[in-house]
């Protein structure tokens, strides 16, 4: 039982460490692809998705 509490906490904080910030002032993340692209690009250049 103890393993397994130990094991639940291990894997919450690895959780929280993976969180990541998805947008910044100069860039956006597609959200068909995931790339990183600049905030005023209508068109994703990675996987042609129209972002508008």
């Amino acid at each position: 039982m103890s393993e397994d509490k130990i094991s639940n906490k291990q894997t919450n904080k690895f959780e929280k460490k993976e969180e990541k910030i998805l947008y910044s002032v100069n860039k956006i993340v597609c959200f068909a692809c995931g790339e990183k692209i600049d905030k005023d690009t209508d068109v994703c250049p990675y996987c042609k998705t129209f972002l508008v």
